[in-house]
Formats: C-alpha cells, structure tokens, sequence
C-alpha cells in the first residue's frame, strides 16, 4: 500500500466487521508484532530510499561539523561558541545537496525560497538539539576531548531533521491519481 501511495494513489477505508472469538486462542505474539513494527519501517525507508541520501549527504556534513569545531578549538575559540558555529556551517553544506539531491522527487509545488526557509526552521531547530546534546554529554562525560560529545549531540539533531524534512519541509506537492480502484469492486 505504501508504494501506491508514493505513486499518488487515492486510498479509501472499507469497513470490516470481524466477531468475537468463541474459542480457541490468538497465536499473534510479541514477537510477531514487534516483527510488523520493524517491518513497517523498513519499508518505509527502504522504498523511497530517502533515508539513506539523507545520511549520504550528512556524512560529509558531520565532516564539516567536527573539522570545523576541531578548527576553531585550535584557534582558541571557546567550546560553547565553536559548537553551534561548526553546527550551522554543516547545515549550510546540506542544503543545497539536500534539495537536489535527497529529495529531487518532493521538489514540486513551492519554491526553492520557501523550502529554503522552512530548511533554516527546521535547522535551526536541529542545531539547537545539537548543542543541547553537546552540553548535556560534555557535562556527563567531562574526561571525554570536546569532539567526542559534539559527535554524539549530532545524532538526535539528525533523526528530528529527517523527519522534519520528510514531513514538513520537503512535502511533496499533492498529485491527483490518473485512475482509482476501489478494493469492493474488485470483491463482490
């Protein structure tokens, strides 16, 4: 059903009536529903692909973040001013990858300027989870070199920009489906 929905397909609900059971017991387990959980996502992500240019393109950008941050510690810049500095200039190096790239096929409908803007939104956010991140792991692990809790800030900034991007920023321009099947028609 999701690679239907991708290509624009219109999906309509058609009620069922299921009855009580009067013996017997169910055989669906934790096991099989943590299974059609971790299924489910797996083919969320792994038929649009999506996820993965987004972690393609963010490689270079945590590149960018850490030399950077490692950078301006070598110049003596204050640990708590080199993060969201190094921070912001990775997001900048994402954008446009991002935009051409990541998420070609959602580039319909508004402009590169609103999408610009919403990026900034939604990077502005990440870069806070970051340096929240790299406050709260430079605070619990004190022995640690700077880059290593900059590092580990990067990953919750990372899942709440994917999904904000997927969902918010990078939405793609509704499309009317060319033709509908209603599943009744084919039943009855």
């Amino acid at each position: 059903m999701h690679a239907a929905k991708v290509r624009g397909a219109r999906i309509v609900e058609i009620p069922a009536d299921f009855v009580d059971r009067t013996w017997g017991q169910s055989k669906l387990g934790i096991r099989d529903i943590r299974e059609f959980i971790l299924n489910a996502w797996w083919i969320r992500f792994a038929a649009s692909g999506t996820f993965f240019r987004f972690l393609t393109v963010g490689a270079p950008g945590v590149l960018v973040n850490l030399g950077l941050f490692t950078l301006l510690l070598a110049a003596g810049w204050n640990k708590h001013l080199a993060s969201p500095a190094a921070t912001a200039a990775s997001i900048l190096s994402n954008f446009f990858l991002n935009y051409r790239w990541t998420f070609r096929q959602r580039n319909q409908g508004s402009g590169t300027g609103i999408r610009g803007l919403k990026f900034n939104v939604v990077s502005g956010l990440a870069l806070l989870l970051n340096y929240v991140g790299f406050v709260e792991f430079s605070a619990l692990l004190p022995d640690w070199p700077p880059q290593g809790p900059q590092a580990l800030g990067i990953l919750p900034a990372t899942v709440a920009n994917y999904f904000l991007s997927v969902y918010w920023t990078y939405v793609p321009a509704a499309r009317k489906p060319t033709h509908a099947i209603r599943i009744a028609d084919r039943c009855g």
